[in-house]
């Protein structure tokens, strides 16, 4: 999330029972130049195809919710994160959240398939 004063801008934003939902992607070539790139290039990637939705192809219901192309246009190069976003059934986003205010994640959910999406239902 950047240095110090990212990241106290960001915990500043889960006040009041807020979650940050974050971007997950992946590159669609083998330019290792994205890796800890900066947010802007991040979004020219997104919208130059060279890089998509984390898993897009195989589970794309996990991060259907987030529109990545509206995020990538946007004009808050600053902002590393997308939102608001609305629960759908499957939804595995990415997010920075007070930890006090969120459901434990329950140790019954080990392993994959669903663990992500009913925590994050809880959280919504």
């Amino acid at each position: 999330v950047g240095g110090a004063s990212r990241r106290s801008g960001l915990l500043s934003l889960c006040g009041d029972g807020h979650a940050v939902v974050t971007p997950c992607l992946e590159c669609t070539s083998t330019d290792a130049a994205l890796l800890g790139a900066p947010v802007e290039k991040l979004k020219a990637a997104i919208l130059s195809e060279e890089a998509q939705q984390f898993m897009g192809e195989r589970w794309p219901q996990a991060q259907r919710a987030i529109n990545f192309a509206s995020w990538a246009a946007k004009g808050d190069a600053g902002l590393p994160f997308v939102g608001p976003a609305l629960y759908e059934d499957e939804f595995e986003p990415y997010v920075i959240v007070d930890r006090l205010l969120v459901p434990w994640f329950d140790e019954v959910l080990t392993g994959y398939g669903r663990n992500k999406a009913l925590h994050t239902l809880h959280m919504f």
